[in-house]
């Protein structure tokens, strides 16, 4: 957006200073030109279910096949397996106990493809230098139980000898081919030192157990579905955690958690599904690419916190996730619906495509390039504070440029009248460097609370839109500098005005506002410097006069810098205005007007200025000699369309 801030900063540099309330639309304007639609999540929500098999975690000794492992001297006690060179092979079904030691060997499961294979790992130590250590060629099902208090280890060799030439299965040290269950109350460490740590090729079940995993690769991997439901998972990889492959079958390559703690250390993604991801709870730490402050990350290869191709879902549990590219992406739609969320991010805080709903939980993006990004976004609920480096929160393109570094960002197509910010409830504070509230279509808040600290100067601003701004409704306050100020439009229902203070205006210093009487309205302390501030609040009301003023004493911060009251005893009087218009502007045009009604606000020179030519620009007013370029167009030529990608290395958010 940056080419069309400097065009049209061009056009109206020459705006004389001059202390004003002005709000009237523009000739021929009109209102409410757009039909406000509340975005909603599209897609599958995936689901995961588990059978009696799954979770059945007992087993007796006397009932079972003891297999007693040791370099050249395994024994079997009881039917459905036998020793060979090398290791064991369990040929039916039935429940296995297994203990002892293989230097280099392997466990092979071969059985009928109806067979419930049930291994009891009590202290075993599997080594196979050119295979997988436990491999399951044929089942049903596999399920691994990791006896109470036992610790149990299986790795493999760099490089692995295949039966037929061009066979690349077995990957991983720990191998099914069927599906596969980890379950008990014992430990499971895997080293993946050839390629994969933990695969099945069809679903993969962890409902408990300690799991820990290296991996040259991938460290966990079910291609049709990995659901987990309890344990803890302790995963090195070198590309993705966790991930879930298979993208022919609409049906699968999805991620179900319920619960269990991840710590998760990845070059690529830490949780990553061809398909969906649903999240009910759990505890994760996960660190991505090397996390936001990697200077030297690929910036071809993806290294997201947690990533889906269609729909990204998360109800609930805790997350700290420190990412060298987007913390959560969906190249389809995400929906947070509750948990604790803590997001540092050298790319976007959460990025989806089409759609991103938040209605519950707590988001705090402390570091992003941008902290929420999508087509269409909906906040409803919850809490969310932002740190970006960039836009705070951007609908479709925003700035187009790349940063220092060159990494990709991500990309959409141009803006259309179906891009919109949605606010109807929750709290929402950022601080941004570049525009707070970004959208290439437009900006509707029916209830909330929105609070922005943008730029301090240059040619951003706290509020940037380019179709409609409709406020009926909440708590909206943005300051930031006054170059490029943009209010809401004449269709809102609820008034709001625009402050301009005559100079800039340093951090901490109160923006205040009161009625005609002198109670305090609103107190809000920024966090940066600042020259302009809009707000409007369910207190403003039409036909009223309101007092706006800088400095002052603030009371008690309730929630990011609105205070609970205040005092304008020794403060700096702005201005006064009558709300006559949903928006009118108190205080000094000393920084030039920022973007016209056409740009998004109904922003025009206060009543008496006019343009270099004479008259008092209508809306979508051109430029001197020239027509007034659309948003986003080059000079010369158009601004290329924004596509779906996955990385770009932008500078660290400041705090």
């Amino acid at each position: 957006m940056k080419q069309t801030k400097r065009l049209l900063a061009l056009a109206i540099a020459l705006c004389l200073m001059l202390t004003a309330c002005s709000g009237a639309p523009a000739d021929g304007e009109t209102t409410n030109a757009e039909t406000q639609d509340t975005p909603v999540q599209t897609g599958v929500v995936p689901e995961a279910s588990y059978d009696s098999d799954d979770l059945n975690d007992k087993w007796t000794e006397e009932t079972c096949t003891v297999i007693t492992l040791a370099d050249g001297d395994s024994t079997v006690s009881g039917p459905g397996a036998a020793a060979q060179e090398g290791g064991v092979l369990i040929s039916a079904g039935g429940t296995y106990v297994l203990r002892g030691t293989l230097s280099d060997g392997s466990v092979v499961i071969d059985a009928p493809d109806t067979a419930l294979v049930r291994l009891v790992l009590d202290g075993v130590a599997i080594h196979c230098e050119t295979s997988a250590a436990l491999y399951s060629k044929k089942a049903a099902k596999t399920v691994i139980i990791l006896a109470e208090g036992s610790e149990n280890r299986l790795s493999d060799g760099t490089q692995y000898v295949y039966e037929t030439e061009g066979d690349d299965e077995p990957n991983a040290a720990l191998f099914a081919k069927d599906d596969l269950t980890i379950n008990g109350l014992g430990s499971l460490h895997v080293e993946g030192n050839y390629n994969n740590g933990i695969v099945s090729r069809d679903d993969l079940r962890v409902v408990s157990g300690n799991v820990t995993v290296t991996a040259a690769d991938d460290a966990v991997m079910g291609r049709d579905l990995v659901a987990v439901r309890g344990g803890e998972l302790h995963l090195e990889a070198v590309d993705d955690a966790i991930k879930s492959t298979n993208d022919t079958d609409a049906s699968k390559g999805s991620i179900v958690i319920d619960d269990g703690s991840f710590t998760l250390t990845c070059g690529g993604d830490g949780i990553q599904a061809e398909r969906s991801i649903l999240i009910t709870g759990g505890d994760f730490t996960i660190t991505a690419g090397g996390g936001s402050g990697n200077s030297a990350g690929d910036d071809e290869a993806s290294a997201k916190g947690i990533k889906a191709t269609d729909t990204l879902t998360i109800r609930g549990g805790s997350f700290v996730i420190d990412s060298y590219d987007d913390a959560l992406h969906s190249n389809s739609s995400i929906a947070v619906e509750g948990g604790t969320l803590s997001l540092s991010t050298g790319d976007d805080g959460i990025h989806a495509d089409s759609v991103l709903t938040v209605s519950g939980g707590d988001i705090a993006v402390t570091q992003s390039y941008e902290g929420m990004e999508s087509a269409q976004i909906s906040i409803s609920g919850g809490s969310i504070a932002i740190v970006a480096s960039d836009d705070g929160i951007n609908v479709a393109g925003g700035n187009d440029a790349t940063p220092a570094s060159g990494r990709r960002s991500d990309r959409f197509q141009s803006g259309s009248s179906a891009d919109r910010l949605t606010v109807s409830g929750g709290t929402v504070t950022v601080n941004a460097q570049g525009d707070g509230l970004d959208a290439n279509g437009s900006i509707y808040i029916t209830g909330g609370t929105v609070l922005v600290d943008g730029p301090t100067e240059g040619g951003d601003g706290a509020i940037d839109y380019d179709g409609v701004f409709e406020i009926s409704g909440g708590t909206l306050v943005a300051v930031g500098s006054a170059q490029m100020a943009q209010s809401v439009s004449s269709g809102s229902t609820q008034p709001a005005v625009l402050i301009i203070a005559e100079e800039q205006q340093s951090a901490g210093t109160p923006v205040q506002l009161t009625d005609d009487e002198g109670n305090v309205l609103l107190c809000y302390v920024p966090v940066k410097s600042w020259q302009s501030a809009v707000v409007s609040l369910p207190a403003l009301s039409s036909g009223e006069t309101c007092r706006a003023y800088a400095g002052g004493s603030a009371g008690a911060v309730v929630t990011g810098g609105l205070c609970d009251g205040g005092d304008v005893a020794q403060a700096k009087l702005v201005g006064e205005a009558e709300l006559t218009a949903a928006s009118v502007t108190i205080g000094s045009a000393a920084g030039g007007f920022g973007r016209g009604p056409g740009a998004g606000g109904d922003r025009q020179p206060p009543d008496g200025q006019t343009t270099p030519g004479g008259e008092n620009p209508p809306d979508g007013s051109t430029q001197p000699g020239g027509e007034r370029p659309a948003r986003g167009d080059a000079a010369g030529g158009q601004r290329p369309g924004r596509m779906p990608g996955d990385t770009e290395d932008p500078p660290q958010a400041q705090p």
